[in-house]
């Protein structure tokens, strides 16, 4: 009889204590993880710039170079490699696989970029 009337006077209250505090817990989980995706969207936005600035850097070099040696030179496949670095950059951060073929790279290059 007493638990009863204890749980009568008392029940609605504990009872909302823990709904309460279930609600801020799935609450602040919720925000938690929209904040790390807002990070992480914001890090792979940064990526694609530093990665699409390097490639432009790198793509007037490869035309410097061509112009002065020609297009068969070490120094062109070492630009074109790195180039394709940067292709492969771009396209991990947009969530891309690792293990593109060069088809599949530009195609993953392209969408990141949106076209």
């Amino acid at each position: 009889m007493k638990a009863w009337l204890w749980l009568k006077k008392w029940g609605g209250l504990l009872f909302g204590a823990i709904a309460g505090l279930l609600l801020l817990l799935l609450g602040g989980g919720w925000l938690w993880r929209r904040q790390e995706a807002s990070k992480a969207a914001a890090l792979d936005a940064a990526s694609i710039a530093q990665a699409k600035t390097e490639m432009t850097r790198l793509e007037a070099i490869r035309g410097e170079v061509t112009k002065r040696v020609g297009e068969k030179d070490e120094a062109i496949d070492h630009l074109d490699d790195q180039i394709r670095q940067q292709k492969v950059r771009v396209a991990q951060a947009a969530g891309a696989g690792e293990d593109l073929d060069d088809d599949q790279l530009e195609d993953a290059y392209r969408r990141a970029l949106g076209g």
